[in-house]
């Protein structure tokens, strides 16, 4: 008989139970047999009082939705922050829609790119499946489940699906968003705007964590610690925000927002006002150029948004090439002028 590893099992005079507690089942098929896995599943179900599963949706050997299993029972999985295990959560059952019941060794590119493109109506969505994809065909290959990665478009002319732009917000779209959002919406925009936060760690602040001036926040992401002075606006602001629960962001209900809840309601006042551009994350990208505008050091906004000193200089590095740019290009106007009133003098020859 071969052995198969699944949990509870009883051998007894050549039969296989289910056995948990005093509760026991007889499982039928042969042990690592699809019949097998199918009773044991049903056995599992009954014990725990799940609501019974379609065969073609339970997690037999060898198929894309055993491999995904195993991806979200491992210690990779585990080790990843609380709210990204919700988005790979909801992203593997949605490529378990597409290709649970297929075996994994027989999901091409091909199949991969067309459930991609129907969804471009979405594309952050179909990105997301792309990328749960990826990751769970790179966790599985080590481990020899699988021997081909379909989702790995490297050094091919494959890219993501363009969404709405992550570059910083105009100054006056900002402006125009606060004054006429919905104030539920226009509170969390204000509030990643003047913390440098991202909106999931925006949303789960307290009013338990304002104390002496400052706001506490863990970032989920990252799980560092960070203790931010208020900005006099965000203090005003604070002020202004009705108390409808132990959270300080609330839907007008005083109902805690969950992230996909806030984004749709987010998402919602984008196409109202139009600014289907620019996405909340824009804003942290505000909050450190305004930072670096006030003369603050990489360090220093480091301190504030939690970001590493290489991504705040990436940001530090096209600001300033924005202020020379701008420096150079009015020396030419300048020059222009001169050159058109006979003012500039002989010109050098270059290559002479």
């Amino acid at each position: 008989m071969r052995r198969f590893h699944v949990k509870y099992l009883k051998f007894e005079r050549g039969i296989v139970y289910y056995r948990r507690g005093k509760f026991r089942r007889r499982l039928d098929g042969e042990p690592g047999s699809e019949r097998f896995l199918i009773s044991w599943t049903r056995a599992h179900e009954i014990y725990e009082k799940k609501p019974r599963q379609p065969a073609d949706t339970l997690a037999l050997p060898g198929t894309f939705r055993a491999i995904a299993v195993a991806y979200l029972g491992s210690p990779e999985f585990k080790a990843v922050a609380a709210e990204t295990k919700k988005k790979y959560r909801y992203n593997t059952d949605l490529a378990c829609q597409f290709f649970g019941p297929h075996r994994a060794a027989d999901i091409t590119m091909k199949l991969v790119l067309e459930a991609r493109d129907g969804l471009t109506a979405t594309p952050a969505k179909a990105n997301a499946l792309m990328k749960q994809i990826r990751i769970i065909y790179g966790w599985g290959m080590p481990r020899g489940m699988v021997d081909h990665n379909p989702a790995n478009f490297r050094g091919t002319s494959i890219k993501a699906l363009r969404i709405g732009s992550h570059d910083p917000w105009p100054e006056p779209l900002i402006e125009m968003f606060l004054n006429e959002a919905r104030p539920e919406i226009a509170w969390g925009v204000a509030t990643c705007l003047y913390t440098g936060q991202r909106i999931g760690d925006v949303l789960r602040m307290s009013w338990a964590d304002i104390e002496d001036g400052k706001i506490t926040v863990i970032q989920q992401k990252t799980k560092k610690k960070l203790r931010i002075p208020q900005h006099p606006e965000l203090a005003r602001l604070l002020g202004a925000i009705p108390r409808r629960s132990v959270r300080i962001l609330t839907s007008y209900t005083g109902r805690v927002w969950a992230y996909g809840r806030w984004q749709q309601a987010f998402t919602a006042e984008r196409q109202r006002l139009c600014v289907q551009g620019f996405v909340i994350h824009g804003l942290r990208k505000n909050a450190v150029i305004r930072l670096i505008y006030a003369g603050c050091t990489v360090q220093l906004v480091g301190s504030i948004t939690g970001q590493s000193n290489q991504m705040v200089d990436y940001y530090a590095r096209q600001i300033d090439q924005e202020r020379l740019a701008a420096v150079a290009m009015g020396k030419y106007a300048e020059w222009s002028k001169n050159e058109k009133s006979g003012e500039s003098g002989e010109l050098v020859k270059l290559g002479g």
